[in-house]
């Protein structure tokens, strides 16, 4: 089973907590910023969130930041998705970080063809897809 770390100081944890168990992932929570450091160290989670919306997905070695909804098939992996950011059904995210309000596409592919992605996007040295904020994907 997936482990994700929720970090959030609001009520809004205890209904994220409830969609993500429902999802099939062992939630670890941090109630805060100064406790996510040290719930780290002793849980190696494959996701760390603030709070937000996965849906039938699956998201390994993460970081996923506030208000981020993933839809149902899709797949985040070693990735920073950044506040607002959505991703259709079915989606493919490996190795990208997608900055503010950004929208993949259902069945989109980030992060997986780097010379396709140069054409479009920022590629670092290490092959990380980099999406500008507000960019139109698709």
């Amino acid at each position: 089973m997936p482990r994700i770390l929720l970090v959030d100081d609001d009520h809004q944890r205890l209904l994220d907590r409830e969609d993500l168990s429902g999802e099939g992932y062992e939630v670890i929570e941090a109630h805060d910023g100064h406790e996510a450091p040290k719930r780290l160290d002793e849980v190696s989670p494959d996701a760390i969130s603030p709070g937000g919306v996965i849906v039938g997905a699956t998201v390994h070695h993460s970081i996923l930041s506030p208000h981020v909804s993933i839809d149902a098939g899709t797949l985040v992996e070693e990735s920073i998705p950044m506040p607002d950011v959505r991703s259709g059904a079915g989606a493919r995210i490996p190795r990208a970080i997608v900055n503010e309000r950004v929208v993949v596409p259902a069945d989109m592919v980030l992060g997986h063809d780097t010379d396709a992605d140069a054409r479009r996007f920022t590629v670092t040295p290490n092959g990380v897809t980099v999406v500008a904020e507000g960019t139109v994907v698709g």
